[in-house]
């Protein structure tokens, strides 16, 4: 173990001396960047400043909230046992003073609001007087208070003063011993006064003449020293304590549940059982685990601890200071030319770049505006106008050249078919016609009909039989009604198919 302190000793001096050549080499590099550093330190500075005081204010409010809640909690603790030791003297002595429970804490309460005492001293104090049976409801009030004025003049606490007035009040003799003792002394003819009417059974008397005669001498004190500035810090002192302990209060019937709930858990003799169970398995294997750590820590991590601190010793500080020479270099060859670079001419050079631009910009944007306004009234815009009135031109053209087509397909299609160059003449197809229908008449038979073909329109509605005569491949359907108009539909039909057949063989 002392090898290894005296290695890391050495290697704490050699880091420190390769610690010193590099900040010797970080120095230049601070002082470029003092500016730069500078206005960063006080960004960096005012944020941190602002984190410290909300983080700051953060926790300052969490200590504050538990610092109030674990004081009120004490304070309620503290006023649950005088309130206690109250109740158990009032049972105890059969409320021998007259004075209920209620009565003597808010005479209490009163008290300490016009006295640095706060209300537990004062309800101690009264705890006190309590046990003096003799000490009646009539002379209570002004006996609790005549306690504070003793404790504030003889600079003792309110219930030794008490015990003190007690004593005297009960036993005379013997109590006014106790208070020329401790500084408050009646006269010869005084102790005289009180003797004679205790003898004579007036105790309630003898104590009013003690009460009257140290109202005499030390009456008022409590009250004066509440009247002064210490005493009025102290009386708000109190309030602030009065409310804790009433917010002190209200959680104590929770944790006292919580506390009583944890004894019944801790005295379940199975839980106690378990933690026997615990405690003596840790009794068993604490020692081994301690003397397992103790045992990896001699061996083997000391040894390698020595080897570790030997090689850190050995090569850090060379480390160090490669990497302070390699800083080094670095800011003079790279960092520092950048940096001037940035600081002359970069910085300058933007700042007449941007100027330039600041002010050049606007008019160049306003002078392409105008160009594109003055190429679009002169060039666009009557180019535009001259290239839709060319396309009006062609589009009259192009209606013109379809309403003549149409004008003569019109005219085409009102032509006879014997007007069209090629075609047979109405004498040539009559006469083809009537001379093959007369051919045919001896082998048709006629029925009434009304005559339809893929060539002709209807000529009669027909109701009859119908007969299916073909002729060089046309199909007629005929329903015969008046035999000379069969024959000369027949024949019509007969001769344009002639003619068609003449045609296509070039005859």
């Amino acid at each position: 173990m002392q090898k290894i302190g005296l290695e890391a000793v050495m290697l704490m001096a050699n880091f420190n001396k390769g610690q010193k050549e590099y900040v010797s080499g970080t120095k230049e590099m601070e002082d470029k960047t003092t500016g730069l550093h500078s206005v960063l330190g006080k960004l960096g500075g005012g944020l941190e400043t602002v984190a410290k005081i909300g983080a700051g204010a953060a926790i300052a409010g969490i200590a504050a909230l538990t610092g109030v809640l674990y004081k009120s909690i004490q304070a309620a603790s503290e006023a649950q046992k005088v309130e206690a030791q109250l109740d158990q003297v009032l049972k105890s002595t059969g409320g021998a003073a007259g004075m209920a429970k209620d009565e003597i804490m808010n005479l209490a309460t009163a008290l300490s609001q016009v006295t640095p005492f706060e209300d537990e001293v004062i309800i101690a104090a009264e705890t006190m007087l309590l046990q003096f049976k003799n000490i009646g409801e009539e002379v209570f009030p002004q006996a609790t208070e005549m306690a504070l004025n003793l404790a504030q003049r003889l600079g003792i606490d309110a219930s030794s003063a008490a015990k003190l007035l007690g004593k005297a009040l009960e036993e005379p003799g013997e109590g006014l011993l106790r208070l020329k003792q401790a500084g408050v002394a009646f006269t010869d003819e005084q102790e005289a006064m009180i003797t004679k009417m205790v003898e004579a059974g007036d105790a309630a008397g003898a104590q009013k003449y003690i009460m009257d005669q140290l109202e005499q001498s030390v009456g008022g004190a409590a009250r004066a020293a509440g009247d002064t500035f210490a005493g009025k810090m102290e009386i708000m002192k109190n309030t602030m304590g009065n409310l804790q302990e009433t917010i002190g209060a209200a959680l104590l019937p929770a944790l006292t549940s919580i506390a009583t709930k944890l004894l019944e858990v801790f005295n379940n003799p199975q839980v106690q059982a378990a933690i026997q169970q615990f405690a003596d398995w840790m009794a068993v294997n604490l020692p081994l685990a301690i003397d397992a750590v103790v045992k990896f820590i001699q061996d083997p991590l000391l040894p390698i601890l020595s080897v570790i601190f030997k090689w850190l010793g050995d090569n850090l500080p060379g480390a160090v200071k490669v990497l302070g020479d390699i800083f080094g270099w670095l800011l003079k060859n790279v960092l520092t030319p950048v940096f001037n670079f940035i600081q002359d001419p970069l910085i300058p050079a933007l700042g007449d770049i941007f100027s330039w631009l600041n002010d050049n910009i606007p008019k160049a944007i306003k002078a392409l505006g105008e160009a594109f306004k003055w190429f679009k009234d002169n060039i666009l815009t009557p180019v535009e106008k001259a290239f839709q009135g060319i396309l009006d031109v062609i589009g009259w053209i192009v209606n013109k050249i379809a309403e003549v087509v149409t004008w003569l397909e019109n005219v085409g299609n009102a032509l006879p078919d014997w007007l069209i160059p090629g075609s047979p003449t109405p004498l040539e197809l009559g006469l083809v016609g009537i001379n093959k229908a007369l051919k045919d008449m001896a082998t048709l038979e006629l029925p009434s009909m009304a005559f339809n073909t893929r060539l002709m329109q209807p000529v009669a509605a027909a109701q009859s039989k119908t007969t299916n005569t073909s002729y060089g491949g046309d199909t007629y359907y005929v329903t015969v009604q008046d035999r000379l108009a069969a024959a000369v539909l027949v024949a019509t039909a007969r001769s344009r198919q002639y003619n068609r057949l003449a045609t296509s063989m070039g005859g």
